[in-house]
């Protein structure tokens, strides 16, 4: 009698999957990303993801662009959602392959500063990004090209770039390497005259730093475009100018504060959505693309891509 009872449950349970149409879920997890929140991930993968709607597949970067490689993989395995399990960069490497393609990308925040997670309010805790995937709600955003390259948060020539030029050869990650390299360049850095073209318009604009925001912020809550949205089909192009040191401390008040827009005497934002970016000096740029450094340019050529990416949120942004 019992082994009739098992065999029953176990016909009910492969009757039952086989008819549940699952989706293929891979998580491709970058273990330098952040603060080491890696070794949690599998743990909870296991414990918390819902195995009536998903099944699953884990894997791990070993270098740069890695994530690249596995994502154009899974699309030609026909994966259904790919988790970016990681940082700004992690993600930026899967979306410049998934863009446009039917394929959903979902996110675990365990990078060092997941500007893109903290603005479509994606929580840092493991349990609570898994409980996101489970919900299995799927938006359209916007992504940018520049160049040759793709990104759905921000982007940025000048001080941020070169900062992030830095942190990239840097060993130790998190938000106090961040400050101290901040702290270390901000009164030598020199500003620059950016020159923006959009059709027949000539923005002129000497500035510290410039940044293309598709979403809100760098990272760790600092909104350097608190008006940005990730569905408006527009990039804000946001130049900053250089704080002296009586103004820095309420200049960076205003950035954690998400205020720095309303601070008209540093900061222009324009919302474009086709454009081109030299400076007048001609010399090539530092560039960064959601934090991780790309080798100078002379020129940008940018656009948006409206609602261009499949992206696993709650339903509420």
């Amino acid at each position: 009698m019992h082994k009739i009872d098992y065999l029953c449950k176990a016909i009910s349970f492969y009757v039952k999957h086989l008819f549940m149409n699952t989706k293929k879920v891979l998580f491709i997890i970058n273990p330098h990303a952040g603060t080491g929140k890696f070794k949690k991930i599998e743990k909870g993968i296991h414990k918390y993801l819902d195995k009536d709607k998903f099944t699953y597949e884990i894997t791990y970067t070993q270098y740069k662009n890695h994530a690249s490689e596995i994502a154009a993989n899974a699309l030609d395995k026909g994966i259904d959602i790919i988790i970016a399990v990681g940082g700004d960069g992690t993600v930026s490497e899967i979306v410049k392959v998934i863009v446009n393609q039917n394929c959903v990308l979902g996110i675990i925040p365990v990078g060092s500063g997941n500007g893109l997670a903290n603005h479509l309010h994606i929580p840092g805790k493991i349990k609570k990004a898994i409980e996101v995937i489970n919900e299995d709600h799927v938006e359209r955003i916007d992504t940018v090209s520049l160049n040759d390259n793709i990104y759905a948060s921000i982007a940025g020539v000048g001080f941020d770039a070169f900062i992030a030029n830095r942190f990239d050869n840097w060993s130790k990650r998190g938000i106090f390497t961040y400050l101290f390299l901040i702290f270390n360049h901000l009164f030598l850095y020199k500003s620059r005259t950016y020159i923006v073209k959009q059709e027949d318009m000539i923005i002129r604009q000497k500035a510290f730093l410039v940044c293309f925001a598709n979403s809100s912020q760098w990272g760790f809550n600092v909104k350097i475009s608190p008006e940005s949205s990730v569905q408006d089909g527009f990039v804000n192009v946001c130049f900053i100018k250089k704080p002296n040191l009586l103004s820095l401390p309420f200049f960076i008040l205003f950035l954690f504060s998400a205020n720095l827009n309303n601070v008209a005497n540093y900061v222009k934002i324009y919302k474009l959505k086709q454009f081109s970016v030299e400076t007048d000096d001609g010399l090539a740029m530092h560039v960064h693309i959601d934090g991780d450094p790309i080798p100078k340019q002379s020129k940008l050529d940018i656009k948006t891509n409206p609602l261009s990416l499949q992206i696993l949120l709650h339903n509420f942004i």
